[in-house]
């Protein structure tokens, strides 16, 4: 039975990879990039920070949504960074 339950979470895993590679293939360069950092942001909020940095200078480049987003990460992975040096 442990075996069964292993096997659909590893279904369950990679449908969900499909669906979120078919989503990112379908978006712009900045969406992408803003999908990856989000996805960094919970486990590891120094490295979602670096890459918010990085992205700086080219947020001229980004959509009025996007540059959003980009703002709206920055500040959670301000507070998480906040939060973990407490």
């Amino acid at each position: 039975m442990k075996r069964i339950l292993l096997s659909n979470k590893n279904c369950i895993n990679v449908l969900l990879g499909l669906i979120v590679s078919l989503f990112v293939a379908c978006t712009s360069k900045e969406k992408q990039r803003l999908l990856q950092i989000e996805n960094v942001l919970e486990e590891s909020p120094d490295i979602a920070w670096a890459m918010l940095s990085q992205d700086e200078n080219r947020l001229s480049k980004y959509s009025k949504s996007d540059r959003m987003k980009y703002l709206l990460l920055r500040t959670e992975a301000m507070n998480n960074l906040n939060s973990a040096t407490l």
